[in-house]
């Protein structure tokens, strides 16, 4: 049970919508990646990405909400140091990258968090399971921070679709996670997982290497 409400934690109601349909060329306008390489998930949002245009964000990310697409920021004096008004700025996510593995083609692409005056505007990394017939099957937040630090982080084994994540919660702490792509229902299921963790850097080989799921994660 505590399986399941952690990966929820990861899952972002934003994107899911599993009966849509998605468009090849949307799909192909991602950057295909080296799949003898590891994708470490910060490097990938401290990377440019192609920004996506205004209705591809509307169509497959906010789902018409046009709302979505501006942050909304406070105005401070700065003389007086206090709020003179709020602005709204214009966002658009960006297309990270592609795989395609023998069942699906996965996509990453991120959307922004940016609503509530009281926090800093966040990013959220969301990876994608799209079937053969270009059918949306499950959503993975693989990542979320904002300029200053993360919630959590991770890395994927291009090669197999397999997730490493790690992060913090108030319920458990550290902890980390080893999610793989059930084949058949393509959904991604935890296989692995520690609470109070001992990660101690931002190496996620040499992290998952120290907690011994290195082997499952390459295999």
């Amino acid at each position: 049970m505590k399986s399941i409400l952690l990966l929820n934690l990861f899952l972002t109601i934003n994107y899911l919508s599993f009966s849509q349909d998605v468009k090849r060329e949307y799909i192909e306008s991602f950057n295909r990646v080296d799949t003898s390489v590891l994708i470490d998930f910060l490097e990938t949002i401290n990377s440019q990405g192609k920004l996506m245009t205004k209705q591809e964000a509307l169509d497959y990310v906010y789902h018409g909400d046009s709302s979505r697409l501006y942050c909304i920021h406070e105005i401070l004096n700065m003389e007086t140091e206090k709020r003179s008004g709020i602005t709204r700025e214009f966002k658009l996510p960006r297309k990270y990258f592609f795989i395609e593995l023998k069942n699906c083609y996965l996509i990453a692409s991120s959307s922004y968090l940016c609503k509530d005056l009281n926090k800093l505007a966040q990013v959220s990394l969301v990876l994608e399971v799209i079937s053969k017939n270009l059918i949306l099957k499950d959503t993975l937040e693989i990542y979320r921070g904002n300029e200053y630090n993360y919630e959590f982080a991770g890395m994927i084994n291009p090669i197999n679709g397999k997730v490493f994540i790690t992060g913090f919660n108030k319920i458990v702490k550290r902890y980390a996670r080893l999610l793989e792509l059930n084949q058949d229902e393509l959904r991604f299921k935890i296989i692995r997982e520690k609470n109070n963790a001992d990660i101690s850097s931002e190496n996620w080989k040499s992290e998952v290497e120290k907690l011994g799921w290195y082997d499952e994660f390459m295999k």
